[in-house]
């Protein structure tokens, strides 16, 4: 009876979740499988970011695999020696904490993403303002480094013509890798506009993430996902297909132990 119980519920959200979703987004993950090393990575050419950027969003969907002491989803580095990191920004996770640069500013949250499983990881930066965001929820920053920074009249400034990769961290511009960062696991989504979207559009993507952008959003991407699964993939990472509505209520359903998720190698 309880079977049959749970399978009305799944049918009955299968139902409200095909209802909701009124644009389709892109089916396609990057998978990023073990063993962790330095030749697994994406990474674009030098014209992906046009133009300096002096507010961002960075958002993406992760699902890591394996417990590492480090592992960073994506990292965009330029020629610019001048500056104290060896990116412009990276986004990853270290030592139970989550890791981010924007400009010469590194924040730390602590924030442990549980492993296989989606998570939804938003950040938005201006000048005056720094807010994290994990599935949907803004989360406090614990820490943060060179703060002045932004201050005094400075203002975030993130160059173009650099290099962005997905899976590793660069200690140099698109190089210097090192395997004990390296991230095991799925990425999907991951875009970046150039203003600082609001609480609710980040929000929004978390709770109707099979819905596409409002057209104001798009006008304001500088990297989509759609472009980023196009790049070259090096090494062992795979594009592999995702069922958006299964994904959905897989995540809605995670805590009752069945899954529901349909990846194909491509």
């Amino acid at each position: 009876l309880l079977y049959l119980l749970d399978m009305v519920f799944v049918l009955l959200l299968h139902v409200q979740v095909l209802f909701s979703t009124s644009s389709a987004v892109s089916p396609y993950v990057l998978y990023f499988p073990a063993p962790a090393n330095i030749s697994n990575y994406v990474a674009s050419n030098s014209t992906l970011i046009k133009e300096t950027l002096t507010a961002v969003t960075h958002c993406s969907w992760v699902y890591p695999e394996c417990e590492k002491q480090e592992a960073f989803y994506s990292s965009y580095a330029t020629e610019n020696l001048g500056k104290t990191f060896d990116n412009e920004f990276l986004i990853g996770e270290k030592k139970g904490q989550l890791k981010i640069h924007f400009s010469e500013v590194l924040y730390l949250a602590s924030v442990r993403l549980p492993r296989k499983t989606w998570n939804h990881i938003c950040v938005t930066c201006n000048a005056t303002q720094t807010r994290i965001f994990v599935n949907g929820t803004s989360i406090t920053i614990d820490n943060v480094k060179n703060p002045f920074k932004l201050k005094d009249g400075n203002t975030l400034s993130i160059e173009p013509r650099g290099v962005l990769v997905l899976g590793q961290d660069q200690d140099e511009v698109n190089g210097g890798f090192k395997a004990n960062q390296a991230f095991v696991g799925k990425l999907w989504q991951l875009t970046m506009w150039k203003v600082s979207l609001t609480e609710d559009d980040i929000k929004n993507f978390y709770t109707k993430r099979c819905n596409d952008m409002t057209d104001i959003q798009k006008n304001n991407v500088v990297v989509h996902w759609d472009d980023l699964i196009k790049l070259s993939r090096h090494g062992e990472v795979k594009l592999q297909h995702l069922d958006c509505v299964t994904t959905l209520i897989q995540i809605k359903l995670q805590t009752t132990g069945l899954v529901f998720e349909k990846d194909k190698n491509r």
